[in-house]
């Protein structure tokens, strides 16, 4: 049988089933499917009438034919699962896919996981996503009303769901902390990472529709709220302390303030999705600047969402109906977009990102049901960490 090349391999899986598997409307994958898939020993199994898989039979075929590369290493996760048609429940989504190579300034993809529906490890609305640790995530099931602990081979190791998490909204991780806003509730919980309370929640008669939320280095809660218009500064029990606001003089005030983080130099930032733009304060909430403005050229924003800072500060949007991450440095000056809808992003939602620059991203075309997360460094043969993206 004739020898595959891994980087025809590494083309047909990252393009026709990676990141075309869930939309298999789109004519760019009709395109590519007679040619791409030629390349191939075998034919892939059909699951469906909508969807084409690859089975744990075909890559055990793929890892016969394929010679291993002495740098660049293909890595196929233990976890295979077929995907389903958005309107079923499945239990995983589609083939964990991971893998490492230069990748010459563009964001990799590193893996995906997640699918609609309702069974365990299934997301119908991921509002918002944190990093925990060793490659963990928790994400935050807005419609599901439940929070899903993900491992970093994509698997679900913990659903925690109770009264109280009822349309869960924003979730951060502060020390070993889960805070997390409850829409439906109006208050804030704060859990361990095994699902109990620490202690009671807060918030009753505060907030109006609490949202996003991110706690500071010296253990402030900072909390935005979409109907009330405002961010508000607490303790740690809770207490109110203060709002933060823009000046008087300013063009804008806030119309719809979203989501919130705080930067490793300590700044406040959020995300305003009615005004289109971002604000940037000082860890006392005094105004620094703001940048954005409604568009779809480089800078530009439609509707800004989730909302995250890398260990330099530098500042990554979910530009919700622009379908792609932009990249800020840490003053608001535009560089470059990260990913895109090109990328296979849909509607990005919440957004996270490890130390060590991999970023996580709650998606899909009509609700956030998958999780991406994109390699945001290059290891060269002589296996020195190079940053992708730098000023």
């Amino acid at each position: 049988m004739e020898k595959i090349e891994e980087k025809q391999v590494m083309e047909v899986f990252s393009t026709d089933v990676e990141q075309k598997c869930i939309y298999p409307s789109n004519p760019k994958f009709k395109e590519k499917r007679s040619t791409s898939f030629s390349l191939l020993p075998f034919r892939l199994k059909q699951k469906s009438k909508r969807k084409r898989c690859v089975s744990t039979s075909d890559i055990a075929e793929i890892e016969e034919h394929v010679s291993e590369p002495e740098s660049d290493k293909v890595m196929l996760s233990d976890d295979f699962s077929t995907s389903s048609s958005e309107g079923e429940d499945s239990d995983c989504g589609h083939v964990n896919i991971s893998f490492e190579q230069e990748v010459n300034g563009h964001a990799l993809l590193y893996k995906t996981f997640g699918c609609h529906g309702t069974r365990e490890g299934n997301i119908k609305d991921g509002s918002d996503i944190s990093y925990l640790d060793k490659g963990r995530c928790i994400v935050a099931d807005l419609l599901n009303c439940r929070l899903n602990i993900f491992s970093k081979s994509g698997r679900n190791t913990l659903t925690i769901q109770n009264e109280d998490t009822i349309e869960p909204w924003g979730i951060a991780v502060h020390e070993d902390i889960v805070l997390v806003t409850s829409r439906r509730k109006k208050l804030v919980l704060k859990l361990s990472q095994t699902g109990d309370f620490e202690e009671s929640s807060f918030g009753d008669s505060l907030f109006q529709d609490p949202c996003g939320i991110a706690a500071t280095q010296d253990h402030r809660i900072i909390i935005t709220d979409i109907q009330a218009m405002k961010v508000s500064i607490h303790d740690w029990s809770g207490k109110w302390l203060d709002d933060i606001c823009l000046p008087d003089n300013h063009d804008l005030q806030f119309k719809t303030p979203r989501y919130v983080t705080v930067s490793p130099l300590g700044d406040i930032i959020v995300s305003d999705s009615g005004n289109h733009q971002i604000y940037i304060f000082s860890s006392s909430g005094n105004f620094k600047k703001t940048f954005g403005c409604y568009g779809s050229n480089d800078g530009q924003l439609k509707v800004p969402y989730g909302i995250c800072c890398d260990k330099f500060g530098n500042i990554f949007v979910a530009d919700h109906y622009n379908d792609r991450i932009s990249f800020f440095s840490k003053d608001g000056e535009f560089v470059r977009q990260v990913v895109t809808k090109h990328d296979g992003i849909f509607h990005p939602q919440g957004i996270s990102i490890s130390p060590d620059m991999k970023l996580f991203i709650t998606h899909g075309s009509l609700k956030a049901c998958e999780v991406k997360v994109f390699n945001l460094i290059s290891r060269s043969k002589e296996k020195d960490v190079i940053p992708v993206f730098h000023l």
